[in-house]
């Protein structure tokens, strides 16, 4: 950008990613250093200079997706939607040119799906999402029935909700996912756990600190601390239960999560 400044630029292309319009969480740095790409396309285009960012989605066949294909399978499932093609993605790009807009996103989404997996996806930013594709309201508050059940009864939904979500991860049945075992021996990284989390604050409505998803946390045992959380007959109970899913990632130390790698998803 400044060392052009003063040429005469027909195009200015910039590659951004559709996990800055959407979030992804684990990736914070990725995110911003993308919204930074972003914000010097609209500073050139309110000053007169040719520029487009695209907010692509995830790419498979080029990139480090092929490099990376976890990471690919990641993101799929919380778009909900298909890999593009670096074939179909550059076809676009003149039609996204045309559009004289700074920042344009391009990405395969479901929606209904997108707003399901996402920490924030009953924020006022999805309103104006068509109803039609926004998630189907089952009427189920599995925080209130968990409240009130017995906890032996709570803990067995609980193990079971973690166990699914799990399982949807690392692509196993939930039959071969044994809750005694600590994550560790199922090959859960730092992305793994983040994913983890996500899904089981969607599910039990319940704040999971990450450090709480140690390579040596249980799913029978990170159950139970919920269930003692969620339930909470007391207040001092609460806080314990709190504590013990804080402190079990402490005591983790070295062998905790390391920070997810925030090189470009798509």
């Amino acid at each position: 950008d400044q060392a052009t400044r003063d040429d005469p630029l027909h195009l200015f292309v910039l590659f951004s990613s559709v996990t800055t319009a959407i979030g992804t969480p684990g990736q914070a740095s990725y995110v911003a250093a993308n919204a930074a790409l972003e914000a010097l396309a609209r500073e050139r285009h309110a000053a007169g200079r040719p520029a487009l960012c695209v907010q692509w989605g995830p790419i498979g066949d080029a990139g480090v997706l092929t490099r990376e294909p976890r990471v690919g399978e990641m993101l799929t499932r919380m778009l909900g939607g298909e890999a593009l093609s670096a074939q179909a993605a550059l076809a676009a790009l003149p039609r996204l040119l045309a559009a004289g807009r700074p920042v344009v996103g391009f990405a395969d989404v479901a929606w209904r799906d997108l707003r399901q997996r996402l920490p924030g996806g009953s924020a006022p930013f999805w309103s104006e999402i068509p109803a039609s594709a926004r998630r189907a309201e089952t009427g189920r508050d599995m925080r209130a029935e968990i409240a009130e059940m017995a906890p032996e009864a709570a803990v067995a939904l609980i193990t079971a909700t973690l166990t699914r979500a799990l399982a949807a991860i690392i692509g196993r049945a939930p039959t071969a996912i044994d809750a005694e075992r600590p994550l560790a021996s199922f090959g859960v990284d730092s992305l793994m756990a983040v994913e983890l989390r996500t899904a089981v604050e969607a599910e039990l409505g319940v704040a999971v600190p990450l450090l709480a998803l140690s390579p040596e946390t249980t799913l029978a045992g990170m159950a139970a601390r919920l269930c003692a959380s969620i339930q909470g007959r007391d207040q001092a109970a609460a806080e314990v239960a709190s504590a013990l899913l804080r402190h079990e990632g402490e005591m983790a130390g070295e062998s905790a999560p390391a920070t997810p790698s925030q090189e470009p998803a798509p």
